[in-house]
């Protein structure tokens, strides 16, 4: 599906800047899955650009309104282990992002992998127990969306988190 929004922004007296930005891309989500796997994926793109045509960017003005990311891949397979066990994998891959206003840093590419391993007592469907690891090889990157500032003439970004263990328990009272 291919989407275009524009956006008509009135911009408070501190901000002085009045006109039209516009977003414009698709997202694309298939998924087939059989009676132990599921696979799944999603394919995403999109351009936002501002009042003056300039790509969106996550500094200065234009990070108070959106941001340009690039080519966004996630995938996953689940794999239903038992009728009440189930094993995950996900990968969220960005491509680096060279559609940047001009005299500003590309945005590096990454990669995130991901696992979860979930279990039903036996008898007991509403509840599940949950382990999970994200970023499981630990790596550093900032999304391409994450507000950025500059401090002594380079451009800075909080980091993500890095590897995450959870251990979760759900109950669903019915």
């Amino acid at each position: 599906m291919l989407v275009q929004v524009t956006h008509s922004i009135k911009s408070q007296p501190a901000f002085a800047r009045n006109g039209e930005i516009s977003t414009r891309g698709y997202e694309i989500r298939p998924h087939w899955s059989t009676q132990h796997l599921l696979f799944n994926l999603a394919f995403s793109r999109s351009t936002s650009r501002d009042y003056n045509g300039q790509p969106l960017d996550t500094t200065g003005d234009s990070a108070r309104i959106g941001a340009s990311v690039d080519d966004r891949l996630l995938a996953g397979i689940e794999w239903r282990i038992r009728h009440n066990m189930a094993a995950r994998y996900t990968l969220e891959a960005v491509r680096k992002l060279e559609d940047v206003p001009n005299g500003h840093p590309v945005k590096p590419a990454y990669g995130v992998h991901g696992i979860r391993l979930q279990w039903h007592p036996q008898g007991k469907e509403n509840l599940a127990l949950t382990i999970a690891v994200d970023n499981l090889l630990d790596e550093k990157y900032a999304m391409h969306s994450t507000v950025r500032t500059y401090y002594a003439g380079q451009e800075v970004a909080n980091w993500e988190s890095g590897r995450n263990v959870k251990l979760g328990l759900d109950w669903k009272i019915q």
